[in-house]
């Protein structure tokens, strides 16, 4: 055998094209298939052959790992106690195959799988076994064996191969295989369709845009007609211009494997025979530097079995919808009836009527548009965009007469909705994160109808004033801020704060859309526009679709589109008045996430928990009545104050906050909205969190120093750690010494691995050298960024009111009194110090933020 055989890659194509038809099983100890490098050469190696069974010992995976790789089933045990170690066998999906037994995961204990394979009529057992190092069973079995890997058989008679093969720089163990004498059936070729986008004569392409007969498109009088006519007019430029193609799929690359890449494999792998072989010095030196290098490291394409029928998937999307309540429902809607009776909307000046769109504005949404994601109507936008100026004037009669004759295309109301895995190996439908796909232009008229309707009742005063998700100037970091202020103000007040976070389950998908229409028309929408969107929300339809796995279409009859523009606006508007729910506590929304608060002096703990309870109560009435639902288990309160009260407060005894008569225990640290909040206000579980992925990031991008320029390691860490430290940093006005010094040390590692500097290096310089701010002052940047916003729009208007200017320096903000530390280190009182400082009111008058920005930068980094 000559040694380009001796190398993997080359004996596995030769057991796949000399036995296409013979069970075919190998083995590998991987030594770390975790390791993202040793993974893409194992997917290299068998997702581009066809290899039957592949046994893998010391996979090393964790419940996180990227582990499936295309046309195979997996059956794997990991370790639950220690790193390392882990069994796997690989079953190709041509042989149907089950699980019979696996080991516990136990690092003191032999590791197995045995999976049952049926081939024909015959079923065998495949067993992947693994002892660890120091483990005192099968003692004697392992000492009669005189190889450490092995592959044993009761059926030697059917072998008719076997061998060894090494693996350099994937493993220090060899690959060994077997060839049984058992038929397997032929692997099935896959046959793909796409469209060349790339080779359009775009000049052609225009010229034939221009020769379409539109003037029938105007023709028509029906809106379902005139859309289908459009729609076939684009199709028939899509397959004369870029018609479909067939590709049959040889094999299942990876798509980060390119030429350019193998070719560096074979190198070293050529660069371990000669050092193998010569023994030479220099050659074992170019071979041990090899070692260190990565090939690198790419996002892996998600490979999905599915555990349940495509219709299962698609009726368990459409139940989390269903009207549970319809006598609390049918009672808020005559209730609203009533109410909205009372006046004659119609003859007010200020109802909103839907306005003529013209043509830039269509063009201008469609090339704001990021997603290439092809509905059911076969429309891409990256097609469209080639020839987009020839038809904007058909787009905007098109697009006007929806509006204008109150209907939304029957074509544009069908999604089809994509199936993404929540959990790695998903066993289960609500494993599965719907995403729908919506066509082109629905996508285009339903950002037309939000802007129109968003400005109205931002203009009127119709967005509830404490709701901050999907609204201009607002996030979920203006949201925490509002909270937190509030929190300390209290401390500040010797009073602590019940904060309770509650979470709807599925909210968007169970809005009832005849309640949503009654408030619509209350809030001052005209009928034609009511009606409109009536057309746009009823007569929906979906099916799950994820290549082949495809289900029957099915009726979506309640809950706002899912992945539209215009459903996130209308929620907001179903849940306006929320406020009127509450009698006692203070609240705060981020689209469907919902804050309750209440501050009250420790000798009143009672009956703050008491209206708490109260008002949660009532809060849950509305949330029904609305078919909604509270998610009872995901519902966390906690009591937030200075260490002193809340010391205190675990001395008493106080009750439970309750909802829906389950008593929900208080928690020591709560996640809200990505940020982790313990009772103080320390932040030190947060920033344990926070350091401990910047470390695990770094774990993954160390292994590939070597190979990096330093403009490259920066890249990575502006991009992958510093959003990280630098998310809410603005609440963290309030943080410790030692908690501040933990995350500047994870900041000063990141630098360390951009410039190489030693632990032992003054780390000062080097951020001056590239630019860069510390922490304490990026976020120093950051307070007077969002300031400047507040003051320049107004925005959000629970934050702009906390901010008043001195009536005799006009040009300097007032300093809110305040009696404690934990309020002077507010963001109220610390963004005006700044403000005040960098003299910020001299850039109010400037359209943008950025020379505020550069003057404190070049300000700050001059102490460096």
């Amino acid at each position: 055998m000559d040694q380009d055989n001796n190398l993997v890659c080359s004996k596995i194509k030769l057991l796949s094209e000399n036995y296409p038809r013979n069970l075919k099983l190998v083995h590998i100890n991987a030594q770390s298939l975790h390791n993202s490098v040793h993974f893409t050469e194992f997917w290299d190696l068998f997702a581009c052959n066809s290899i039957d069974v592949i046994g893998v010992s010391e996979t090393f995976f964790r419940n996180h790992s990227q582990t499936n790789i295309p046309n195979y089933n997996l059956f794997n045990v990991n370790r639950n106690d220690t790193g390392g170690g882990g069994v796997a066998i690989y079953v190709h999906n041509r042989l149907k195959s089950r699980l019979i037994a696996k080991s516990s995961g136990e690092s003191l204990r032999p590791e197995f799988v045995i999976v049952e394979v049926t081939i024909g009529h015959e079923k065998i057992l495949v067993s992947c076994m693994y002892r660890p190092p120091k483990v005192g069973y099968l003692e004697n079995y392992i000492d009669e064996l005189s190889t450490l890997d092995i592959i044993a058989s009761n059926c030697h008679d059917e072998v008719i191969d076997y061998g060894q093969c090494a693996a350099p720089g994937f493993s220090a163990h060899d690959l060994i295989y077997a060839v049984f004498d058992l038929s397997v059936p032929p692997v099935k070729t896959k046959i793909i369709t796409y469209r060349d986008f790339k080779s359009i004569n775009v000049e052609s392409l225009r010229a034939d845009a221009r020769e379409v007969p539109w003037h029938h498109v105007y023709d028509c009088n029906n809106c379902d007609t005139k859309i289908e006519l459009f729609n076939k007019y684009l199709l028939d430029l899509v397959d004369k211009h870029a018609p479909v193609k067939k590709l049959k799929v040889k094999n299942n690359q990876p798509p980060w494997m390119n030429d350019e890449i193998r070719s560096l494999i074979d190198k070293r792998d050529g660069a371990r025979g000669k050092a193998l072989s010569t023994n030479n010095s220099e050659d074992c030196k170019v071979w041990a530097n090899i070692r260190k290098l990565g090939i690198g490291k790419t996002k892996s394409e998600r490979i999905v079995d599915f555990p349940v029928s495509a219709n299962a998937l698609n009726q368990h999307y459409l139940n989390v919808s269903k009207i549970e309540n319809q006598e609390l429902a049918a009672e808020a809607e005559l209730l609203y009836n009533e109410r909205s009776s009372n006046v004659n909307l119609d003859n007010l000046d200020n109802l909103f009527y839907f306005k003529f769109v013209p043509a830039h504005d269509i063009v201008k949404i469609v090339n704001s548009f990021k997603s290439d994601a092809v509905g059911v109507d076969g429309v891409s936008r990256k097609f469209i965009l080639l020839f987009l100026d020839a038809i904007a004037f058909v787009l905007e009669h098109v697009i006007n007469y929806c509006l204008q004759s109150g209907v939304f295309p029957s074509l544009w109301k069908c999604a089809n909705v994509l199936p993404l895995p929540k959990v790695k190996n998903p066993i289960q439908c609500t494993d599965f994160r719907p995403i729908s796909i919506l066509c082109l232009f629905a996508k285009v008229l339903e950002k037309i109808v939000h802007d129109q309707m968003y400005d109205f009742a931002a203009n009127n005063g119709i967005m509830n004033p404490l709701q901050s998700g999907y609204r201009k100037g607002h996030s979920t970091i203006t949201a925490l801020l509002k909270v937190t202020d509030d929190v300390r103000k209290s401390i500040d007040e010797r009073k602590l704060t019940v904060l309770v976070l509650l979470d709807l389950s599925k909210a968007f998908d169970r809005v009832n859309h005849k309640l949503l229409l009654i408030k619509l028309r209350k809030l001052g929408f005209s009928s034609s526009v009511v009606n409109w969107l009536k057309e746009y929300l009823t007569n929906r339809w979906q099916r799950v679709m994820s290549g082949e796995f495809v289900s029957e279409w099915a009726p979506v009859e309640t809950g706002v589109p899912q992945g539209s523009v215009l459903g996130p606006l209308l929620f907001m508007l179903y849940l306006h008045d929320i406020s009127t729910a509450l009698q006692h506590t203070n609240y705060h929304l981020y689209a469907d996430d919902t804050q309750l608060y209440k501050d009250f002096l420790i000798n009143d703990v009672n009956e703050a928990i008491e209206m708490v309870n109260s008002d949660l109560c009532r809060l849950n009435n509305y949330i029904s009545s609305h078919n909604l639902s509270l998610n009872v288990t995901k519902t966390q309160p906690i009591i937030i104050g200075s260490e002193f009260y809340v010391q205190m407060l675990k001395k008493k005894e106080i009750p439970y906050i309750v909802i829906l008569n389950t008593p929900i225990p208080y928690k020591e640290e709560v996640c809200n909205l990505g940020i982790t909040f313990d009772s103080t206000l320390s932040w030190r579980q947060h920033v344990n969190g926070v350091v401990k992925k910047v470390f695990s990031t770094f774990a993954q991008i160390r292994r590939n120093f070597d190979c990096l320029p330093a403009s490259i390691r920066l890249k990575i860490v502006q991009s992958l750690i510093l959003p990280q430290l630098d998310y809410g940093s603005i609440l963290f006005t309030n943080m410790n010494l030692y908690t501040t010094l933990k995350l500047q040390r994870a900041e000063n590692a990141c630098i360390r691995f951009i410039t190489g500097a030693s632990r032992f290096d003054h780390i000062t310089p080097h951020y001056a050298k590239l630019e860069l701010l510390k922490l304490h002052d990026r976020r120093t940047i950051h307070v007077a960024n969002m300031l400047w916003k507040i003051l320049k729009t107004g925005t959000p208007s629970y934050l702009c009111t906390m901010f008043k200017f001195s009536s005799r320096h006009p040009d300097r903000i007032i300093i809110p009194k305040h009696r404690t530390a934990t309020y002077a280190n507010s963001f109220c009182i610390c963004a005006t110090h700044i403000f005040n400082t960098f003299r910020g009111h001299s850039f109010l008058h400037l359209n943008n933020v950025d020379k505020f920005k550069t003057s404190i930068k070049k300000q700050l980094a001059d102490a460096y």
